[in-house]
């Protein structure tokens, strides 16, 4: 499982959490389903997911042993919608490749926002199949 703690030094912002799969595809992670984008409070410690959230995993791309990924959070000093930046992430790791955006589509739909009040960090980290 994949977990996050992350914190707000001052300010407050909303997050919205992706995933830059190997295959050049990108899909939401954070909000799941129809909610918005997760509240971040100044000063604040929040642990992902949050128990709404369900659990966090990644898994390498079918046929494959390992393959490089990242996460890509996004936190804006304003409200967004994490929901027109990219689809939901799938229950498997076939139905993420399915349903996933080209890494082109979710930049120009990121260029959209208003990014001088936003950050924008990447998470690479490596996966690999467990056959034990």
């Amino acid at each position: 499982p994949i977990r996050l703690r992350l914190q707000m030094a001052r300010s407050s912002g909303f997050l919205g959490l992706f995933a830059l799969q190997a295959d050049g595809s990108v899909v939401r992670v954070l909000p799941s389903l129809g909610g918005d984008a997760v509240r971040l409070e100044g000063g604040r410690e929040i642990m992902l997911p949050r128990p709404q959230d369900g659990e966090i995993s990644s898994a390498p791309m079918p046929e494959v042993a390992d393959n490089l990924e990242a996460l890509v959070l996004l936190v804006s000093a304003v409200p967004f919608d994490p929901r027109k930046l990219a689809p939901m992430l799938g229950t498997r790791a076939e139905d993420s490749v399915r349903a996933g955006i080209s890494l082109g589509a979710f930049l120009d739909r990121l260029a959209q926002l208003d990014l001088a009040r936003s950050v924008l960090r990447v998470l690479p980290y490596q996966v690999r199949r467990d056959d034990g």
